[in-house]
């Protein structure tokens, strides 16, 4: 069973919990509805003001604390996986007139189904990221959704809790699973932690994620990580030993020794917003993350560095070009005859500065790479010089996919173009690609294209 079908069953079980929570005492639903709050201290705190701001929360499950925001004067979406949770958030925030948008989406891939739009802030808590194979995806959620400036914040269960058995005794507690775990662990369980004794059994799988996988992830991508909170206590109940305070959270019995049993972590995105503020220090931090991602390879360790491309290296550029239009199954780009064309295009463009390229090496090792063709035009608004580029041919080999360089060319790219006057950039993305784009502050318009062969031979009407 491969990843895919695990979140496949995990999502089979949280349909069917959305129904059984939407009921149960532990959410008190009744109580919302009637002005009772579902947010803790630790989540307000962390969050502070939202009164009119915009605010984002992954894995929102059947939405009641997307709503509480909302209640707070947030405009606020909710994402889950779950369709039936989705439906419930929907027909509750109709029921109570509140501003909220609810979307079905994988969190890892959500960025395409918000349609670009950028939040003051990305809200998650309690029992979301052990739900997820990688981090990665998630990170670049969170990254592509945050408006410059805007804070995340993140409370969940402390990595270290994972490894006990939840059936150990206050007097014996049981160290049962690796915290550098890298497999699924795979539990058959009855009923949930919210409805305990349903009768309702169901296979999920969940993942271990280390704070270096946590907050290494959220560096990659730009975040800068303003707070780390560890709390002795938890938001429910754990082991049956615990004991309810009254804040309602829940601690180990007196005489029993502290553990670390929930964190939290606020992180800021970058002030830069476009082409202009983007500096230095923002490409040359991805450049240093993906180097790394490179070095943490038995493959090849090394130093990865991204570099002009010469006209001698018109040929690697075309090669990349040709792989990249077969990862996109466009066949006819690929032919030899096209892709020779190209290199000799390159090489003249390369050497007379009406292209640029760009590599990604590991010391003798090309990663990857991008170009972009220098295009002047008539001064527009957002473009009074006319100056503009056009990225083409992003490629980063198989092996070295999802480890950053992809990001580390186009920042570097941009930066490169920036310094050179370039006021606008645009490019044509692939599916897979659009989240990386829209992620780093491009926006879609509506291009169109008419081949001219032949036009000429027809007389005109």
């Amino acid at each position: 069973m491969d990843d895919k079908e695990r979140l496949a069953a995990n999502r089979r079980r949280w349909d069917r919990l959305a129904d059984l929570h939407l009921e149960s005492p532990f959410y008190d639903v009744a109580g919302f509805r009637a002005g009772r709050p579902t947010l803790d201290a630790v989540e307000l705190e962390g969050v502070g003001d939202v009164t009119g701001q915009s605010l984002l929360h992954l894995q929102c499950h059947f939405g009641l604390a997307t709503l509480d925001w909302a209640r707070r004067g947030a405009r606020t979406v909710g994402v889950d996986f779950s369709a039936r949770a989705i439906r419930h958030a929907r027909k509750l925030a109709d029921e109570l007139k509140l501003e909220a948008r609810f979307v079905e989406a994988d969190v890892c891939d959500a960025l395409p189904h918000l349609g670009g739009e950028r939040f003051d802030v990305v809200f998650t808590s309690y029992g979301t990221i052990s739900w997820l194979p990688e981090l990665r995806g998630w990170a670049r959620t969170i990254a592509g959704s945050l408006k410059p400036g805007g804070r995340l914040f993140l409370a969940d269960f402390h990595p270290l809790l994972w490894m006990f058995d939840e059936t150990s005794s206050v007097e014996e507690l049981t160290l049962s699973y690796p915290y550098f775990a890298q497999e699924a662990l795979r539990e058959e369980e009855r009923g949930s932690y919210a409805v305990p004794d349903a009768d309702f059994t169901a296979v999920s799988y969940s993942w271990q994620h280390t704070f270096e996988d946590i907050i290494g992830v959220l560096l990659a991508e730009g975040l800068a990580a303003t707070s780390l909170r560890e709390y002795p206590y938890l938001a429910w109940k754990w082991f049956d030993f615990m004991v309810q305070g009254t804040d309602g959270f829940w601690r180990m019995p007196e005489g029993a020794p502290d553990l670390p049993l929930m964190f939290s972590i606020t992180a800021r995105a970058p002030e830069q917003s476009s082409l202009h503020e983007a500096g230095a220090d923002t490409w040359e931090q991805d450049r240093q993350v993906a180097t790394v991602r490179a070095q943490s390879s038995a493959k090849a360790p090394g130093t990865m560095n991204i570099r002009r491309a010469s006209a001698r290296q018109a040929a690697l550029l075309a090669h990349q070009r040709a792989a990249m239009f077969r990862d996109m199954g466009v066949t006819e780009e690929a032919d030899a005859a096209v892709i020779q064309a190209f290199e000799d295009y390159a090489t003249a463009a390369l050497e007379d500065g009406r292209l640029i390229g760009w590599l990604a090496m590991l010391d003798d090792t090309a990663l990857g790479g991008l170009a972009a063709h220098l295009q002047d035009g008539p001064p527009m608004a957002g473009r009074m010089t006319g100056r503009g580029a056009r990225l083409i041919d992003m490629f980063v080999e198989p092996a070295w996919r999802r480890r950053g360089v992809a990001r580390a060319l186009l920042r570097h790219a941009m930066h490169d173009l920036a310094a050179m006057g370039v006021e606008t950039v645009d490019l044509v993305a692939s599916a897979k690609g659009r989240p990386l784009y829209v992620s780093e502050g491009f926006v879609t318009l509506v291009e169109m294209r008419r081949p001219l062969r032949g036009y000429g031979q027809a007389p005109i009407q």
